[in-house]
Parts: structure tokens; sequence; C-alpha cells
């Protein structure tokens, strides 16, 4: 979905990271370890400012999946009964 997102010029990247951002603030939440939350937001970061170039972008936004990755790193790092039905089980 990211990369459909990003193929509107200028906002497409900036709504994708907003998205990323719900992720982050849920991780906050239920007690994600600041380092993994650091990681998370280089993941947006990453994403928004990579993905926002043209074609390369696009390109970028197919493979690199930032929110997955930050689903991930919270389903890993949270503790049980804190994660608030996000994430994989």
């Amino acid at each position: 979905m990211d990369a459909v997102v990003g193929l509107v010029p200028g906002a497409g990247d900036f709504v994708a990271g907003l998205a990323g951002l719900y992720i982050l603030s849920a991780a906050a939440r239920a007690g994600v370890p600041k380092s993994v939350m650091t990681r998370m937001i280089g993941n947006i970061a990453l994403d928004t400012v990579v993905g926002s170039v043209p074609i390369l972008g696009g390109i970028f936004d197919l493979f690199f999946k930032s929110n997955q990755r930050n689903l991930r790193l919270y389903a890993k790092h949270a503790p049980t009964e804190q994660r608030n039905g996000v994430g994989y089980e």
C-alpha cells in the first residue's frame, strides 16, 4: 500500500509516514524499549525520505516496507499483555 500511496506527488510519502507513526505510538504505549523505538523511527525516516525521490522512491517502497518491519519489531519486543491487538502473533 505504501508504494501506491507514494505515487501521489509530495503528499503520498508524508501520509505513509503518518501511518507509521501510529505503530510507533502503540509501541511507546506498550513499553517497547527505547533502542527498538529508535530503530523504528529510523525505518520511518528512511522510508519517508527515500520514498519521496521520484521513481527510485517507488521502487524502494516496494521492497523496504517500513511499517511491516516496525510491526515485527513491535510484536517481538512488546510485552504480550501490552500489544493491544497490534502486530503479529
